[in-house]
């Protein structure tokens, strides 16, 4: 406060001026402002009136409007029922329809599980789910933060939601599904393609996947040996200087057998496979249910890593 005497600006609330003496507490025609001052309790009490009440984590919780914000996150996890997002976004129509050609893929998937048709019925019905997911989700975001989008994050979310589903579904159909197994190699049947300690994905049940392709490699005779596939049923292969000929034509110019001179003339249902044997090869004549199971990568150690 300014001294009526001296004209010194003085602390608020000073009683007498710092440099002249002058009593500062009696009238004066202007109005003299005092600070708040601590109750008798002390100063720590009036700090703490003056305090924000709570901790950062409880008021951020505290804003939250948690109804709205609880029913967006059940939209969010419901959105994968086909239908059910429509239902509750209030239309119903479009549930109805979403709901009906559900219904209608799990039917044809019960009724053609072991049919040639499985595999194209899967097909639609994972497209279809996945279109199910990505109406749930946007119906899951509130409107007024829809309108506010534009064309290039509607397609950004979608293949944010694309690349999620077929991530974990070709993970979770190689992990959990029963025709793939993962196995070690504990020998040096197959050196130097495939080495001791290599760990393999391979398909069980070829028969599945169609007629067997030339070049595969197989897990035979109940995985004790590798076998790689070079002649189908009714052909007619050649050994000369011991390399594989087809009709005059060579195939696998990189294989090249001790055997010097044969001929191996196939029938029907019988397919000729070189055997790996400690690193050596040797032909021999099979028939289809000796191919326990088709080899598709090598995933262990991370050198070797390579589909097959």
């Amino acid at each position: 406060m300014e001294c009526p005497r001296c004209g010194l600006n003085n602390m608020p609330g000073s009683a007498a001026c710092f440099q002249c003496g002058a009593d500062l507490l009696v009238k004066q025609d202007k109005p003299i402002y005092y600070p708040p001052r601590a109750s008798k309790k002390g100063i720590q009490s009036g700090i703490k009136r003056h305090a924000r009440s709570g901790s950062m984590f409880e008021n951020l919780f505290s804003s939250i409007h948690l109804p709205p914000f609880t029913r967006n996150i059940l939209h969010g996890f419901l959105s994968i029922i086909p239908g059910l997002a429509q239902f509750i976004n209030k239309q119903p129509l479009k549930g109805v329809i979403f709901s009906f050609s559900a219904f209608i893929f799990i039917g044809l998937l019960i009724f053609n599980i072991k049919s040639i048709f499985f595999n194209f019925l899967l097909f639609f019905f994972l497209v279809f789910l996945l279109i199910a997911i990505y109406d749930g989700t946007f119906f899951s975001i509130p409107i007024e933060k829809r309108k506010q989008f534009n064309q290039s994050q509607y397609i950004g979310i979608g293949a944010v939601i694309m690349s999620f589903f077929i991530s974990f579904a070709s993970v979770g159909y190689m992990l959990f599904n029963v025709y793939f197994v993962s196995y070690r190699i504990n020998q040096n049947w197959a050196a130097p393609i495939i080495n001791r300690g290599d760990r393999l994905i391979a398909r069980n049940n070829p028969s599945r996947t169609g007629n067997p392709s030339r070049g595969d490699y197989f897990l035979m005779e109940n995985r004790r040996s590798i076998g790689v596939l070079v002649g189908y049923p009714n052909e007619r292969i050649k050994v000369n200087d011991g390399n594989l000929f087809i009709n005059d034509s060579q195939i696998f110019p990189d294989i090249h057998l001790r055997i010097i001179n044969t001929v191996y003339d196939l029938n029907a249902n019988e397919y000729l496979v070189l055997m790996y044997y400690n690193g050596k090869l040797t032909p021999k004549i099979v028939t289809k249910p000796s191919f326990n199971a088709r080899i598709i990568a090598i995933i262990q150690p991370p050198e070797h890593r390579k589909w097959m």
